[in-house]
């Protein structure tokens, strides 16, 4: 644990008591570039997709393929950022967790203007994305090579900014598990032991990723009851499987609200309603899984 930071929380501004947080979002992206993921639709002219703007007429096709519209997949304006948080701020908001690592071309440099400016917290994260996004040079480093470049960005700040991370994630892992994720997965859970930082995972497209996740981690030394498994609204529909997640002392997050869609283009077999997503929160409360 890094005694500058002990008992708190870092923001991008610098550290600060918990309590402060206020309402928070724990799962968000405020500036990345995501063409790398771009899809073809399989049924639609891909060109005439790709290349539609953001604008109100075009708003059906966008929704039903968010995915195969570049202007989509890029988050590159500071200003709207901001004009964005502040609306945030003013609906009572306090506080973002911005998750964009390594992989998904972070601007971790304006996240401070960004915070100032809006008067939200920012919370950065390290680690790595999934594997088919990381540069090549990176798939290189070992386990410890990975832990280090964690611990400075925590530590020092991310490269040539000066901003700290205070969140590793989020910790890219497809399905199956590469094994590069996994050693990025084993050096994330060594980061956290000795900065203290809590962990943020994006789970591969499979029920059987989450579970597969968390014994890497436990078995590199992890604090589960530090550590969040996001994206579950998208990746894990049986109760029992659910359930067998809760019981391993991980926080479960449900990030995709919003997103109102019967035909998730990247997974098949997701349905991402806000009324399915309520259902499950009912029934974690309804077995004793309360809010830590």
């Amino acid at each position: 644990m890094m005694e500058d930071v002990k008992g708190k929380v870092l923001t991008v501004l610098g550290p600060m008591e918990p309590g402060q947080l206020g309402v928070t979002l724990p799962h968000e992206h405020l500036l990345l570039d995501f063409t790398d993921a771009t899809m073809d639709p399989g049924y639609c002219r891909a060109d005439e997709l790709a290349m539609l703007k953001l604008e109100m007429q075009n708003l059906g096709k966008i929704r039903q393929f968010p995915y195969s519209v570049r202007e989509n997949l890029t988050i590159d304006n500071v200003d709207q950022t901001t004009k964005e948080l502040k609306l945030f701020k003013a609906a009572g908001g306090s506080t973002i967790v911005d998750v964009t690592s390594i992989g998904i071309r972070r601007s971790t440099e304006h996240l401070p203007r960004i915070s100032k400016e809006s008067g939200v917290n920012i919370i950065v994260g390290t680690s790595y994305y999934v594997d088919a996004f990381v540069p090549p040079d990176a798939k290189l480093l070992s386990v410890q090579e990975l832990c280090d470049v964690m611990v400075r960005e925590v530590s020092e700040g991310v490269e040539g900014t000066g901003v700290r991370c205070g969140v590793i994630g989020e910790v890219g892992v497809s399905y199956p598990m590469t094994d590069f994720e996994k050693r990025s997965l084993q050096a994330s859970a060594k980061a956290q032991q000795i900065t203290g930082a809590p962990l943020i995972i994006h789970p591969g497209r499979s029920q059987e990723s989450p579970s597969a996740i968390l014994d890497v981690l436990e078995g590199a030394g992890a604090d589960l009851s530090r550590t969040v498994m996001s994206h579950l609204d998208r990746t894990v529909f049986s109760e029992e499987a659910l359930l067998t997640l809760a019981r391993r002392g991980c926080y479960l997050e449900y990030d995709l609200f919003g997103i109102e869609t019967s035909h998730y283009p990247v997974h098949i077999y997701a349905e991402e309603t806000l009324g399915s997503n309520l259902l499950c929160i009912i029934m974690y409360l309804s077995k004793g899984h309360q809010v830590r």
